[in-house]
């Protein structure tokens, strides 16, 4: 197997090739703006086929003839996803089908499209005609029980194969291939049959593998596995050509490091070296109430808390046997504890044990005991005085925020829209939060930590990273969030009476992932790095 690099900006998003194998198309993401580019596999050079706009491009597929170029288009912030078509030149844009949320497959002979809808409560896999028309359902789940956002209907036109996954307390993952059904399941992102039908390409995820996905084959209907990467990369999509011999695929590389403000100047910030993993703070960072920083590292091939002194010396692991919080780790400090969710590891099977659970440990990594169970839970955020976790928790397809009491008792769900990142204020009284309801701008909310109605809602930039975190300033006038612009992050203060946001920080360059404000609300510790996706080329995967 050969792999070439064929770009080098760190910008694509998605990526198809066509079926005879010389061109590729790809979306690009500059500013929070997205565009189609379209190169030969012979040559060097890239031509802009769509101009820079607000639609985000997924899942791009190639007709079976090669004429026609497919894209499942998101016009902005929360507005419905439709499958677009437009010839390979970029001309001729036409919306087929409404309410399509995955990759797009085609029937052998090309006159029939597959693919994912999600509704309330349940999703579909739903077949129609090349031109979007004829739609009817094949077959669907429903929640918690559901499909992934991928199809792949098999060489012969019997079979369509695609991941499954059960949420909540087990998050089990598997293959299901219709209508026969596979025993063995596995958690997976992608997948595509290959050409003679005897087995399909997949990129599976594993606990042991930390973030990573890989690229893998598996024989139909055997099951025996081979690798086709095994590297420190992650993919996150693929194409195959139609003799499966060759496909080009988005290889992701991140490089995180944590940097730390100045005190009383956040336009002054100094890198630490904690001298563990590239990925250092990437899923969760937070400040001690002695100055020493807390953070998630996969150092080891584990992703664990770790905790440091301010100038990055003395790094040492608080957790040794968890994976923290998949799939969504955070943590937080309160008083003199840490609160977090994880889940243990299956020490032979390298998989997740079933359910998600809040822990708390002292300071130190000393005293660990558990204090909330709760599936499906991720973003999480203690009060300071340890009475409380919120926590961002989904059922039927909407992200929702609940309360916990970190003392015992039963849970209480404080929003009915999808929201995300809640943070509780610093005298504990109220929870800021980001709205993302489905056709609506992305909007802060702030409410009672008793629920209730917002008291407040603000629109804020589309660019804004809502899996990057809020945290209230210092006199708790301002909620902090991180926004990106290009590949570009920045902290921004939006004031709680409304008026535009602005810059705390002057980054030039990186992407922000996580970020916190210590007790003392004058310093920053913030996880930043290169986030690059770029497009890849592999050869030769029948040799």
């Amino acid at each position: 197997i050969k792999l070439d690099v064929l770009t080098a900006h760190g910008l694509a998003t998605s990526v198809a090739i066509s079926p005879d194998g010389k061109y590729i198309a790809y979306a690009k993401d500059e500013d929070g703006k997205e565009s189609l580019w379209l190169r030969q596999t012979a040559s060097a050079g890239d031509t802009q086929i769509v101009p820079t706009s607000q639609t985000r491009y997924d899942y791009l597929r190639f007709s079976r003839d090669g004429n026609f170029l497919y894209f499942v288009g998101v016009e902005g912030p929360g507005q419905p996803s439709s499958l677009y078509q437009i010839t390979t030149l970029g001309r001729n844009r036409r919306n087929l089908i409404t309410g399509v949320d995955s990759q797009i497959s085609f029937s052998p002979d090309g006159k029939s499209i597959a693919f994912i809808r999600v509704l309330k409560g349940e999703n579909s896999i739903v077949i129609a005609d090349e031109q979007g028309g004829n739609e009817r359902i094949l077959v669907t789940r429903k929640y918690p029980k559901v499909y992934g956002n991928e199809v792949s209907w098999s060489p012969v036109g019997k079979r369509i194969a695609t991941p499954t996954l059960t949420r909540g307390a087990t998050y089990a993952g598997g293959m299901a291939v219709i209508p026969l059904k596979e025993e063995k399941l596995l958690r997976i992102s992608q997948l595509a049959w290959v050409q003679d039908g005897k087995g399909l390409i997949y990129m599976p995820y594993a606990a042991d593998m930390g973030q990573r996905y890989q690229i893998r084959y598996a024989a139909y209907p055997g099951g025996e596995v081979q690798n086709v990467t095994n590297d420190l990369s992650s993919y996150e999509d693929f194409s195959l050509t139609s003799d499966s011999q060759t496909m080009v695929a988005v290889q992701r590389e991140y490089s995180m490091g944590i940097w730390l403000t100045v005190e009383d100047d956040f336009s002054t910030t100094v890198g630490i070296n904690s001298k563990t993993a590239a990925d250092d703070g990437e899923r969760g960072v937070a400040w001690t109430r002695d100055g020493k920083i807390v953070f998630v590292s996969s150092e080891g091939g584990a992703q664990n808390i770790w905790h440091m002194d301010a100038d990055g010396s003395n790094p040492k692991p608080l957790t040794t046997d968890y994976k923290v919080g998949k799939p969504f780790p955070t943590l937080s400090i309160g008083a003199d504890s840490i609160t977090y969710m994880s889940r243990a590891v299956d020490p032979v099977t390298k998989e997740l044990v079933p359910g998600n659970t809040f822990f708390q440990m002292d300071s130190d990594g000393q005293n660990v005991r558990q204090v909330v169970a709760s599936s499906e839970c991720a973003f999480a955020a203690a009060s300071a005085n340890t009475d409380w976790v919120v926590y961002t928790s989904r059922a039927d397809g909407i992200f929702r925020i609940w309360k916990a009491p970190l003392k015992g008792g039963d849970a209480v769900k404080l929003t009915d829209v999808d929201s995300i990142s809640p943070v509780i204020s610093r005298d504990g009284k109220l929870v800021a939060y980001f709205i993302n309801e489905k056709g609506k701008p992305l909007r802060l909310g702030v409410m009672s930590i008793d629920g209730g109605a917002p008291l407040k809602t603000i629109d804020v930039p589309a660019t804004s990273n809502i899996e990057a975190g809020l945290a209230w300033n210092k006199s708790g006038n301002g909620i902090l969030f991180v926004n990106t612009l290009g590949t570009t992050s920045n902290i921004w203060t939006q004031p709680m009476d409304g008026t535009k946001p602005s810059p705390l920080t002057t980054f030039k360059e990186f992407q922000i992932a996580k970020f916190a404000l210590n007790p003392e609300g004058n310093r920053l510790a913030v996880a930043r790095g290169s986030r690059n996706r770029d497009i890849v080329l592999i050869k030769n995967l029948g040799k």
